[in-house]
């Protein structure tokens, strides 16, 4: 079931292993840092597991909100 990914027990990987689809979303928030830039626990998955993840065969749907208009430079960053 859903899960948020700051209160996730184990590893990423272990935990999206465990299902056949994936709808995962993130503010898109921009630090303006020139890494781990959301400030969210999504940096960690960016920036260390993001790799680990064997999303072969899987359906997966990425979705970021934010302000498009104020912050169209760098809206959407942190959804990748």
């Amino acid at each position: 079931g859903p899960f948020e990914i700051d209160g996730l027990q184990g590893s990423i990987a272990e935990n999206f292993g465990k299902f056949d689809a994936l709808v995962v979303g993130t503010p898109t928030w921009n630090t303006g840092a020139d890494s781990e830039r959301s400030g969210t626990g999504w940096d960690e998955v960016y920036y260390g597991e993001m790799q680990d993840l064997k999303l072969q065969g899987k359906n997966v749907a990425v979705f970021g909100l934010g302000d498009q208009v104020s912050y169209a430079e760098n809206y959407a960053d942190a959804s990748g």
